[in-house]
């Protein structure tokens, strides 16, 4: 892991005599808080803060802070030197909050701006990661002064160099970002058409840490609605998968932070996230993006207490018809998941006829496996549980009804278990985790 390359830096310039005195003490507490780090135990973390503190404590504030941004950030093993600023940072603040408030954090916030912001080239994720300890203590008056403006330069001056920093700044921060996500979105957005594939997962994540960083259901329907109308080509048509695959990838990010809405605003902006999917699917050529698409539908539709378009229905029912029965296995992935929270199996319901023909058809070769079948079987099962058939539904139960017993009883048990009577069930078996 990259906390453990900075460890080992650290020990082979501790080990090689580059440091001395309290410079190798501070370089070996350092170490101690990387191990908790690089294992993920947090106790092991807080017992070696807790053992250094007096050792820390004996050192003159000045002394600590000219090795911290002097002699420790100049060093050879750059690896580590970083994450040594918020390591260092942190035990300023058990030892005397208020001076790290007053006189540290200010030194510390400015070498982070200079090391991330002021570079023109993106720093390494480790690197920006290893402030997140610092940021994390940011007020709203200090991202105001010291990182609104600049984020929002930047990201129109050179945004490929500069996105991962503000990625990062936001994923780290503590803050309702409501207030600040406006001029945020367009400038990411624009992002995801960008040729540089790196750009483009930044993009998404900043999407994504903005959108679990806002309160406001006004601003979150704001950034659905314009990813909806980049997805629609308004701005400049998507001509490459890449793009319009990171479009769709950044919409269903967006989507855990809706999660975190009441759940009516949630599910006002989750219909109008699937209308535009909707859309999407229809013309999508490129498999691995309609895939997507199918995924990120069921994600939204499982929010959305809005009946699907017809639109969508014919469009899942001509995906499920295709020849090759694996291509229907995501469409019946993407329904189970729409189906999972409970509002949407009684609008799904309408499906049950043109699934129930699924399982039967795969009922007269038992021989395969039959993985599509086995998800149509328990879709119908997911809709039966809290839904009275209409009038028109119940003409179908005859057959549903066939599919409990007899033969197909037998079909749908051996796909359980793994294999499809008489085979080997290879199929079934690795397909039947879904």
């Amino acid at each position: 892991s990259v906390d453990a390359a900075a460890a080992s830096a650290a020990l082979e310039a501790v080990n090689g005599g580059e440091f001395g005195g309290w410079e190798c003490s501070v370089l070996a507490a350092q170490l101690a808080v990387l191990e908790g780090m690089a294992h993920g135990k947090p106790a092991m973390l807080q017992r070696a803060a807790r053992s250094q503190r007096n050792l820390l404590g004996k050192v003159p504030e000045l002394l600590l802070l000219g090795i911290a941004l002097g002699t420790v950030a100049k060093s050879p093993c750059a690896g580590s030197s970083f994450v040594a600023m918020s390591v260092l940072g942190l035990y300023c603040l058990e030892i005397d909050a208020e001076r790290f408030q007053s006189e540290f954090k200010p030194v510390l916030l400015q070498l982070y701006t200079d090391s991330t912001f002021g570079s023109s080239t993106p720093q390494p994720k480790h690197v920006l990661q290893s402030f997140a300890p610092l940021l994390r203590t940011l007020t709203h008056e200090e991202y105001a002064a010291q990182f609104q403006t600049k984020a929002e330069q930047l990201l129109k001056q050179r945004p490929e160099t500069i996105v991962s920093a503000v990625a990062s700044l936001v994923d780290a921060v503590q803050l309702d970002m409501s207030r600040y996500v406006e001029p945020l979105i367009p400038l990411a957005i624009r992002l995801l058409k960008s040729s540089n594939e790196a750009a483009r997962d930044y993009a998404v994540s900043l999407l994504s840490g903005l959108s679990k960083r806002c309160s406001d259901p006004a601003a979150l329907t704001g950034m659905v609605g314009e990813l909806e109308a980049t997805l629609a080509g308004k701005g400049g048509a998507l001509t490459l998968w890449e793009q319009r695959y990171a479009a769709v990838l950044a919409l269903r990010g967006v989507r855990d932070g809706v999660a975190l809405l009441p759940p009516a605003a949630a599910a006002d902006i989750a219909a109008v996230a699937a209308e535009a999917l909707t859309t999407v699917l229809e013309k999508e050529s490129h498999e691995a993006t309609k895939m997507l698409v199918l995924a990120a539908l069921g994600d939204w539709l499982n929010m959305s207490t809005v009946a699907p378009s017809k639109k969508l229905f014919k469009s899942i029912v001509k995906g499920m018809a295709v020849a090759t029965k694996l291509a229907a296995v995501p469409y019946l992935t993407a329904l189970i998941a729409a189906c999972d929270a409970g509002p949407m199996r009684a609008h799904l319901a309408e499906l049950v006829p043109e699934l129930t023909k699924m399982v039967i058809k795969a009922q007269k070769k038992p021989k395969t496996a039959h993985p599509e079948a086995a998800l149509a079987l328990c879709l119908i099962m997911i809709i039966a549980t809290d839904h009275e058939p209409t009038k028109k539904e119940a003409m179908a139960l005859p057959a549903v009804e066939a599919l409990s017993t007899g033969k197909c009883f037998a079909f749908a048990k051996s796909l359980a278990d793994g294999a499809a009577p008489g085979g080997d069930g290879a199929d079934g078996a690795e397909l039947m985790g879904v």
